[in-house]
């Protein structure tokens, strides 16, 4: 076959448009977590976090902090699977942030290095829970803290502003002035 000059054009941007999706090792966005919910509390003293199967991959990496920065990190493991158990939480209130990252490796790397993965995704969005205190425990001591109290935590950060949680409760609030608005009997004067 000949190459002609009408069929150049045709041919370099085919190249163009190929060539750098090929070459480029763009990740993928990260796994999208589910579980347990966005500012949930355990009161448990251990939680699995879930997060959605994720084609591709074959091992995930799973972090858990204090800090948004992940720069107090307690956990750094891998799971085959699609769910990590962290077991011996800590139950005093504690925020705590995890992620995860999907993974490829190879059918015979037993031990994979955490520095050498083949990652395919990015992290994650953060997701955060807290660790609520034990029932016995709120019950047995005089607890003054409202939050502590009412939300089932031990502090509020900005983006868990008493405002932000009104928000959540908002509609829930408003369908039970409605209920009762229609249930109270009218009376004529």
């Amino acid at each position: 076959m000949k190459i002609t000059k009408t069929k150049i054009p045709i041919v370099l941007l085919l190249l163009f448009c190929l060539i750098p999706s090929v070459m480029s090792e763009e990740l993928l966005p990260g796994p999208v977590l589910y579980r347990p919910e966005m500012n949930g509390s355990i009161l448990e003293k251990s939680v699995t976090l879930q997060w959605q199967y994720f084609e591709g991959a074959n091992l995930f990496r799973v972090q858990a902090a204090y800090d948004r920065e992940f720069s107090s990190l307690f956990l750094d493991d891998t799971s085959i699977y699609h769910f990590y158990t962290l077991n011996d939480l800590p139950r005093d209130g504690s925020k705590i942030f995890w992620r995860v990252k999907a993974c490829v490796i190879s059918v015979d790397e037993e031990n994979p290095d955490m520095e050498n993965l083949t990652c395919i995704s990015e992290w994650s969005k953060a997701y955060t829970f807290f660790t609520g205190i034990p029932e016995e425990e709120v019950e047995s001591e005089e607890d003054t803290n409202f939050f502590r109290r009412v939300f089932g935590c031990e502090r509020v950060d900005e983006e868990d502003s008493l405002l932000s949680r009104l928000r959540d409760w908002l509609p829930l609030l408003i369908s039970m002035l409605i209920i009762l608005q229609i249930r109270t009997p009218k009376v004529n004067s």
